[in-house]
């Protein structure tokens, strides 16, 4: 009884228990970094790059923090100073394949030939029960 009872409150306490929020970790200079392109025109993110303008570009970013700016106020200041550009595009998002007749095609003869298999193994599989 006692373990059954045991059980009961544990359960009871982990359902009970408030669940508490997952506070968002402090915006870091890498975070700010990895949405900028350096100034520089390398063509490289700023956490990436390695160059005297990097460092400029970092400092500011460390000064606003310290300051006690956003992280959309600290690319705001990046964008009102660079443009736009200075700001790292977007990743396009991954699409499926368009529905073509031959993607379907391969779809149906990859179902077909699972099933086939499924059956091949079923009934070889009777035959070995009933057989012995």
């Amino acid at each position: 009884m006692r373990p059954k009872r045991l059980f009961i409150i544990l359960i009871l306490s982990l359902v009970l228990l408030p669940v508490t929020p997952v506070l968002a970790a402090d915006i870091t200079v890498e975070d700010i970094a990895g949405q900028l392109m350096c100034s520089c025109d390398c063509g490289i993110v700023l956490s990436e790059c390695e160059c005297d303008t990097q460092e400029e570009m970092v400092t500011i970013i460390e000064q606003q923090l310290a300051q006690g700016e956003s992280q959309q106020e600290i690319l705001d200041y990046f964008v009102a100073q660079y443009g736009d550009q200075i700001l790292v595009p977007p990743t396009p998002a991954t699409t499926p394949p368009p529905k073509q007749d031959s993607n379907l095609v391969l779809w149906a003869l990859a179902l077909i030939g699972i099933l086939a298999v499924g059956v091949v193994i079923y009934l070889t599989q009777k035959k070995r029960v009933g057989g012995k």
